[in-house]
Parts: structure tokens; C-alpha cells; sequence
């Protein structure tokens, strides 16, 4: 009897007399589940019948693909034909083919990629200073440090981002200068220059007397030395009354008064 060709398959005859064999294959990206071969076989009474049961044509399917360390795979369909995409998580890179293809033979082209940690590179040092960096992977810093005498201008820390590139740009070293200083309450700061080196002279006014410092030097890190003095009002101590007479003060910060008076029969000296 005549044969059927399975779904997606074919079938190969010769012969449809005693002792054909018959050749069943498939197509592309299916194989063959059951006998490849039926044989035509006289049971007698004049009948002839083919051996066996036919077979079918099944996808042919590759393995599951485990995720990189630090990424992911994506294969929605395991067929031939079908892609498999790799992907790395934030920081890292793929270090391999990005797609794998399921091929006839049941397996993935390629090999398996690799997710490496993004390497910002090495920086240089500035003009004028250095770069600290122990690391240059993803989310080591770089900590930018000037030479004496001149200070950081820009972002003194940057960051290796996802992207493979430092974060910010690279700052520059400018001569460090100390700005100005604000006068003291009743008080006032004569400063010769902002640089590195010079001075800041404090004084007071009349009536005021220093708490602190009288200069302050413009140090190479761009601060004044010490700390801002203060001018506090000149006070008086209190003053003893004159054997057989009284003294009367109007207060003991300065410009207040102190008045002596005699008791009755006492005549003031002095």
C-alpha cells in the first residue's frame, strides 16, 4: 500500500512490491522518532502490509542554557535556528559572543561568554599634583590631590561608572589663595595679599582689648592660620572706699566714672 510522508518529514519508495524498503527522513531542524526503515511483507492470502509503525518528525531541540556569573541568557524557544542573547548586569562587560545559535545537531554554536567586570583604565597624574587610585574597576575611585601651595579646582573624586568611563572631568591644581576675612566686632583686619604667605593684622578699636591672635599667615592650604580673635570691652575692677568716705561708679566698662566723696568734717586729697 501506498505511504504517507509524516508531518515535516518525507518518505522514500522504490518499490511498492514484496521486500521494498522504505526510507522515511526529515526535514531541517526535526529528527526522527521511531524506525527509519519499513519493509514491505507478503502475510499471505495475496496481502502485503509495511513492518513496523511510522515514525514522526519532532523539533529538534538544544539544552537549557545556564546564566553567566553576573548576567543573563534569554532563549524563549530551544529550536533549531532559534538565538539565545547573553547579557551582563550594571558594571560588567561580555567578554564573548552576545547570541548563540541552536543548530541541527542539537547544540549551541560558540561558547559561553564571560561577564568581566568594566575596567575604567589607569589615570594620570595633573600638572601640579597626583591621582590616588588603588583599583580601576567598576565603582573604584580616584581621588585627585594637589602639591603644597595650590589647591583643587573641579571634582577632587571621580568614579569608574557601568560605561567604562570616569565620572567628571579631570580637575585642575591653580595656586592656592586664602580669600578674604571678615573685620572682627569692634574690631578691624588689615590683610597684605591672599596668597600663600601672607599675613592678616588685627586690631581694636579704642576701649577693646584682644582675645586671641593679632595675625594670622595664609597657609599652603589655602586657610588662614588659627582662628579669628575676638575685641571685648576694657572693664574695670571694682575700686575700695577711701577711709572715712564713700566712692560712687556709674559702671566698670570703659568711659564710666568713679566719684569719691568725703564723709561730714573730711576734706577730699588727691
Amino acid at each position: 500500500p501506498a505511504l504517507s510522508p509524516p508531518q515535516n518529514g518525507r518518505v522514500s519508495v522504490i518499490a511498492q512490491t514484496v521486500d521494498s524498503i522504505a526510507i522515511y527522513s526529515c526535514n531541517e531542524g526535526f529528527s526522527l522518532e521511531g524506525e527509519a526503515t519499513r519493509t514491505c511483507i507478503d502475510i499471505g492470502e495475496g496481502l502485503v502490509i509495511w513492518t513496523g509503525q511510522e515514525p514522526t518528525c519532532v523539533p529538534i531541540r538544544c539544552p537549557r542554557l545556564p546564566a553567566p556569573a553576573n548576567g543573563r541568557v534569554v532563549a524563549p524557544v530551544r529550536t533549531v535556528g532559534s538565538q539565545a542573547s547573553y547579557s551582563c548586569s550594571d558594571g560588567y562587560r561580555l567578554s564573548g559572543a552576545s547570541t548563540r545559535v541552536c543548530q541541527s545537531n542539537s547544540e549551541w554554536s560558540g561558547q559561553e561568554p564571560r561577564c568581566v567586570l568594566v575596567d575604567c583604565g589607569r589615570l594620570a597624574d595633573i600638572p601640579r599634583g597626583r591621582v590616588e587610585v588603588t583599583t580601576t574597576t567598576f565603582l573604584s575611585t580616584a581621588t585627585y590631590v594637589c602639591d603644597s601651595g595650590f589647591s583643587i579646582e573641579g571634582t577632587s573624586v571621580r568614579t569608574c561608572l557601568a560605561t567604562g568611563v570616569w565620572s567628571g572631568r579631570e580637575p585642575t591644581c591653580t595656586p592656592s589663595t586664602c580669600g578674604s576675612l571678615d573685620n572682627p566686632s569692634n574690631g578691624q583686619v588689615t590683610i597684605a595679599g591672599t596668597g600663600i604667605g601672607a599675613t592678616a593684622t588685627y586690631s581694636c578699636n579704642t576701649g577693646y582689648i584682644f582675645r586671641g591672635v593679632v595675625s594670622r599667615v595664609c597657609q599652603a592650604n589655602g586657610q588662614w592660620s588659627g582662628s579669628a580673635p575676638t575685641c571685648e570691652v576694657v572693664t574695670c575692677s571694682d575700686l575700695p572706699a577711701p577711709t572715712n568716705g564713700d566712692v560712687q561708679v556709674t559702671g566698670f566698662e570703659f568711659t564710666s566714672t568713679a566719684t569719691y566723696v568725703c564723709d561730714s568734717g573730711y576734706v577730699l586729697v588727691g
